[in-house]
């Protein structure tokens, strides 16, 4: 299957220069660096509720010329498809890094990701549902498991 992943914001996210969001997937244990989507920002300023922050499978860095003055908000570029076999759903998780948010209270109150599955059927899932679980591995590094939501979605579809 076709997935696509997206970070967007619950609440209005305040940005700063040098701010970053990198995610990949995790499949059976190992990172697929072709998974990587990286979001750098080189600008302060704000990003509204429901603007997507990154996404996976591409690398993008905004200045204020990425963005056309006064015709819309700032929102990142949208994440390209990756495929994944349905047998590798087990174990799926997402890698995420940035450095916009310091701790999981604040990643579950502040942001939350579109969810695409073979260009066609998405959801969107906030970060804040109870079965919704954030791991903080390391500073600005959280692993959010996919595998029981996605096989929950795929077979309620």
């Amino acid at each position: 299957m076709e997935l696509s992943i997206e970070l967007y914001c619950q609440k209005p996210i305040f940005i700063k220069s040098d701010n970053y969001i990198r995610v990949n997937l995790r499949i059976r244990g190992l990172v697929y660096p072709e998974t990587t989507g990286e979001d750098r920002y080189q600008f302060g300023g704000f990003l509204l509720s429901g603007k997507r922050l990154g996404g996976l499978a591409r690398k993008c860095s905004y200045d204020h010329s990425s963005f056309y003055a006064g015709l819309g908000t700032v929102e990142a570029k949208p994440g390209k498809y990756t495929n994944v076999s349905e047998n590798d759903l087990a174990g799926l998780a997402l890698i995420l890094e940035t450095n916009i948010i310091s701790n999981p209270g604040e990643l579950k109150d502040f942001m939350g990701m579109k969810i695409t599955i073979d260009k066609g059927k998405s959801f969107s899932v906030p970060f804040a549902r109870p079965d919704i679980d954030i791991s903080w591995n390391s500073q600005n590094r959280y692993v959010i498991p996919l595998d029981g939501f996605l096989t929950k979605k795929l077979v309620s579809t």
